[in-house]
Protein backbone atom coordinates (compact mmCIF):
# COMPACT_ATOMS: atom_id res chain seq x y z
CA UNK A 1 0.00 0.00 0.00
CA UNK A 2 1.38 3.39 -1.11
CA UNK A 3 2.85 5.59 2.29
CA UNK A 4 3.07 9.01 0.58
CA UNK A 5 0.66 11.20 -1.31
CA UNK A 6 2.96 11.09 -4.17
CA UNK A 7 3.33 6.88 -4.76
CA UNK A 8 0.07 7.10 -4.64
CA UNK A 9 -0.35 9.17 -7.31
CA UNK A 10 1.85 7.23 -9.42
CA UNK A 11 -0.60 4.43 -9.63
CA UNK A 12 -1.98 3.53 -12.41
CA UNK A 13 -5.80 3.96 -11.63
CA UNK A 14 -4.92 7.60 -10.19
CA UNK A 15 -2.63 8.93 -13.01
CA UNK A 16 -5.57 10.21 -15.00
CA UNK A 17 -7.49 11.98 -12.53
CA UNK A 18 -7.28 15.72 -12.27
CA UNK A 19 -6.02 16.97 -8.76
CA UNK A 20 -8.61 18.36 -7.81
CA UNK A 21 -10.03 14.12 -7.62
CA UNK A 22 -7.05 12.48 -6.60
CA UNK A 23 -6.86 15.29 -4.00
CA UNK A 24 -10.21 14.29 -2.76
CA UNK A 25 -9.56 10.90 -2.71
CA UNK A 26 -6.17 10.82 -0.37
CA UNK A 27 -7.97 12.69 2.10
CA UNK A 28 -10.78 10.24 2.33
CA UNK A 29 -7.79 7.30 3.15
CA UNK A 30 -6.47 9.38 5.62
CA UNK A 31 -10.14 9.43 7.43
CA UNK A 32 -10.53 6.09 6.79
CA UNK A 33 -7.92 5.40 9.11
CA UNK A 34 -9.47 7.06 12.24
CA UNK A 35 -12.37 4.66 11.66
CA UNK A 36 -10.25 1.05 12.35
CA UNK A 37 -12.75 -0.10 15.14
CA UNK A 38 -11.17 -2.51 17.61
CA UNK A 39 -13.39 -5.50 18.55
CA UNK A 40 -15.30 -5.10 21.39
CA UNK A 41 -13.97 -8.22 23.08
CA UNK A 42 -10.26 -7.26 22.38
CA UNK A 43 -11.29 -3.80 23.38
CA UNK A 44 -12.64 -5.40 26.87
CA UNK A 45 -9.44 -7.20 27.63
CA UNK A 46 -7.86 -4.19 27.87
CA UNK A 47 -9.20 -2.58 29.77
CA UNK A 48 -9.74 -5.40 32.41
CA UNK A 49 -6.14 -6.06 31.92
CA UNK A 50 -5.29 -2.83 32.88
CA UNK A 51 -7.75 -2.64 35.84
CA UNK A 52 -5.92 -5.74 37.45
CA UNK A 53 -2.40 -3.23 36.72
CA UNK A 54 -4.26 -0.84 39.20
CA UNK A 55 -5.57 -3.45 41.37
CA UNK A 56 -2.03 -4.95 42.03
CA UNK A 57 -1.49 -1.62 43.93
CA UNK A 58 -4.50 0.09 44.78
CA UNK A 59 -7.52 -1.10 47.14
CA UNK A 60 -10.55 -1.16 45.02
CA UNK A 61 -12.77 -3.53 46.78
CA UNK A 62 -13.96 -1.04 48.69
CA UNK A 63 -14.69 1.42 45.56
CA UNK A 64 -18.28 2.41 45.85
CA UNK A 65 -20.64 1.69 42.34
CA UNK A 66 -19.78 5.62 41.14
CA UNK A 67 -16.18 5.32 41.90
CA UNK A 68 -15.83 2.24 40.02
CA UNK A 69 -17.43 3.67 37.18
CA UNK A 70 -15.13 6.55 37.37
CA UNK A 71 -12.17 4.38 37.35
CA UNK A 72 -13.45 2.09 34.42
CA UNK A 73 -14.15 5.48 32.40
CA UNK A 74 -10.54 6.81 33.21
CA UNK A 75 -9.05 3.39 31.97
CA UNK A 76 -10.64 3.49 28.68
CA UNK A 77 -9.62 7.09 27.71
CA UNK A 78 -6.22 6.37 28.92
CA UNK A 79 -6.44 3.55 26.43
CA UNK A 80 -8.12 6.07 24.25
CA UNK A 81 -5.37 8.45 24.40
CA UNK A 82 -2.76 5.81 23.53
CA UNK A 83 -4.53 4.72 20.31
CA UNK A 84 -5.28 8.31 19.46
CA UNK A 85 -1.75 9.49 19.85
CA UNK A 86 -0.46 6.33 17.94
CA UNK A 87 -2.40 7.30 14.99
CA UNK A 88 -1.36 11.16 14.90
CA UNK A 89 2.37 9.45 15.25
CA UNK A 90 1.67 7.38 12.00
CA UNK A 91 0.39 10.59 10.41
CA UNK A 92 2.84 12.63 11.19
CA UNK A 93 5.70 10.37 10.02
CA UNK A 94 3.87 10.28 6.32
CA UNK A 95 4.53 14.33 6.67
CA UNK A 96 1.91 17.14 7.36
CA UNK A 97 0.20 18.17 4.07
CA UNK A 98 -2.79 19.02 2.57
CA UNK A 99 -4.24 15.80 2.39
CA UNK A 100 -4.06 15.29 5.71
CA UNK A 101 -3.94 18.86 7.71
CA UNK A 102 -7.42 18.39 9.00
CA UNK A 103 -7.32 15.04 10.23
CA UNK A 104 -3.89 15.65 12.46
CA UNK A 105 -6.06 19.00 13.54
CA UNK A 106 -8.80 17.26 15.07
CA UNK A 107 -6.57 14.74 16.42
CA UNK A 108 -4.94 16.67 18.44
CA UNK A 109 -7.98 18.59 19.29
CA UNK A 110 -9.08 15.24 20.94
CA UNK A 111 -6.08 14.53 22.51
CA UNK A 112 -6.35 18.18 24.39
CA UNK A 113 -9.55 16.95 25.86
CA UNK A 114 -9.23 13.58 26.18
CA UNK A 115 -5.92 14.70 28.47
CA UNK A 116 -8.07 17.12 30.29
CA UNK A 117 -11.04 14.59 30.79
CA UNK A 118 -8.44 12.10 32.37
CA UNK A 119 -6.74 14.77 34.69
CA UNK A 120 -10.44 15.49 35.93
CA UNK A 121 -10.96 11.60 36.71
CA UNK A 122 -7.59 11.85 38.62
CA UNK A 123 -9.34 14.07 41.02
CA UNK A 124 -12.55 12.45 41.56
CA UNK A 125 -11.19 9.41 42.46
CA UNK A 126 -10.46 8.49 46.06
CA UNK A 127 -8.09 5.68 45.96
CA UNK A 128 -5.32 4.74 48.63
CA UNK A 129 -2.67 2.78 47.89
CA UNK A 130 -2.50 -0.95 49.34
CA UNK A 131 1.47 -0.57 50.32
CA UNK A 132 2.79 3.45 51.52
CA UNK A 133 6.23 4.25 51.32
CA UNK A 134 7.45 6.35 54.48
CA UNK A 135 3.73 6.56 55.58
CA UNK A 136 3.08 8.96 52.33
CA UNK A 137 0.64 8.02 49.88
CA UNK A 138 1.45 8.40 46.34
CA UNK A 139 -0.38 10.62 43.93
CA UNK A 140 -2.82 9.25 41.67
CA UNK A 141 -1.13 11.12 39.09
CA UNK A 142 2.13 9.24 40.22
CA UNK A 143 0.16 6.19 40.00
CA UNK A 144 -0.99 6.89 36.25
CA UNK A 145 2.61 7.65 35.02
CA UNK A 146 3.65 4.93 36.47
CA UNK A 147 0.90 2.08 34.37
CA UNK A 148 1.56 3.94 31.37
CA UNK A 149 5.47 3.03 31.84
CA UNK A 150 4.71 -0.96 32.80
CA UNK A 151 2.06 -0.27 29.65
CA UNK A 152 4.78 0.42 26.88
CA UNK A 153 7.45 -1.81 28.48
CA UNK A 154 4.67 -4.65 28.23
CA UNK A 155 3.73 -3.34 24.70
CA UNK A 156 7.47 -3.24 23.44
CA UNK A 157 7.86 -7.18 24.48
CA UNK A 158 5.31 -8.40 23.12
CA UNK A 159 5.41 -6.10 19.68
CA UNK A 160 6.93 -8.00 16.35
CA UNK A 161 8.12 -5.93 13.76
CA UNK A 162 9.09 -7.00 10.19
CA UNK A 163 10.67 -4.55 6.85
CA UNK A 164 11.40 -5.49 3.29
CA UNK A 165 14.13 -7.34 3.06
CA UNK A 166 14.94 -5.32 -0.47
CA UNK A 167 13.89 -1.44 0.36
CA UNK A 168 13.98 -1.42 4.30
CA UNK A 169 10.34 -0.17 4.25
CA UNK A 170 8.30 -1.48 7.65
CA UNK A 171 6.21 -4.74 6.22
CA UNK A 172 4.07 -5.39 9.66
CA UNK A 173 3.64 -4.13 13.26
CA UNK A 174 1.61 -6.71 15.30
CA UNK A 175 1.77 -9.39 17.51
CA UNK A 176 0.51 -13.04 18.08
CA UNK A 177 -1.19 -14.74 20.79
CA UNK A 178 0.49 -17.78 20.66
CA UNK A 179 3.93 -16.58 19.19
CA UNK A 180 5.63 -20.29 19.58
CA UNK A 181 3.14 -22.14 17.54
CA UNK A 182 4.46 -21.39 14.43
CA UNK A 183 1.97 -19.54 12.66
CA UNK A 184 3.27 -18.61 9.31
CA UNK A 185 2.73 -15.19 7.73
CA UNK A 186 3.78 -14.06 4.32
CA UNK A 187 4.42 -10.64 4.07
CA UNK A 188 4.65 -8.88 0.12
CA UNK A 189 6.10 -5.59 -0.40
CA UNK A 190 5.13 -3.51 -3.51
CA UNK A 191 6.02 -0.44 -2.93
CA UNK A 192 5.97 2.23 -5.60
CA UNK A 193 9.69 3.40 -6.03
CA UNK A 194 10.96 6.27 -8.40
CA UNK A 195 12.99 5.84 -10.61
CA UNK A 196 16.44 8.56 -10.89
CA UNK A 197 16.13 8.84 -14.67
CA UNK A 198 12.86 7.52 -15.81
CA UNK A 199 9.14 9.12 -14.83
CA UNK A 200 8.09 5.85 -14.17
CA UNK A 201 7.79 3.98 -11.13
CA UNK A 202 8.48 0.08 -10.08
CA UNK A 203 7.02 -2.24 -7.91
CA UNK A 204 9.47 -3.06 -4.96
CA UNK A 205 9.78 -6.95 -5.29
CA UNK A 206 10.92 -7.88 -1.59
CA UNK A 207 8.99 -10.64 0.32
CA UNK A 208 9.09 -12.90 3.45
CA UNK A 209 8.07 -16.31 4.02
CA UNK A 210 8.21 -16.84 7.52
CA UNK A 211 6.57 -18.43 10.99
CA UNK A 212 6.02 -16.78 13.86
CA UNK A 213 8.99 -18.37 15.89
CA UNK A 214 11.67 -17.12 13.10
CA UNK A 215 9.67 -13.43 13.08
CA UNK A 216 10.70 -13.73 16.83
CA UNK A 217 13.98 -14.49 16.44
CA UNK A 218 14.40 -11.26 13.96
CA UNK A 219 13.77 -8.74 16.70
CA UNK A 220 17.38 -8.78 18.16
CA UNK A 221 18.12 -8.30 14.57
CA UNK A 222 16.06 -5.30 14.34
CA UNK A 223 17.28 -3.55 17.60
CA UNK A 224 19.23 -0.96 15.53
CA UNK A 225 16.30 -0.28 13.31
CA UNK A 226 13.78 0.74 15.86
CA UNK A 227 15.36 3.23 18.22
CA UNK A 228 13.65 3.68 21.35
CA UNK A 229 10.13 5.51 21.54
CA UNK A 230 9.35 4.25 17.98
Amino acid sequence: MAKSKESLRNLAQYQNLSDEEFDKIWEERQEKKLTTFIPKQDLEDRILDMMEMFREDYALDDLKFNDTQVLRALIRALLTLKDYEDTLYNLQLEGVGDGNIRVIGELNKFISSLRKDISDMQRDLNITRKTRKEEKEDSIESYIQNIQDKANRFYKNKIFRAVCPECGMLLFDGWFLYPEEGNKIILECGRMIEQKDENEAEKCTGRLELTSTELKELQEKYKSKFPEGL
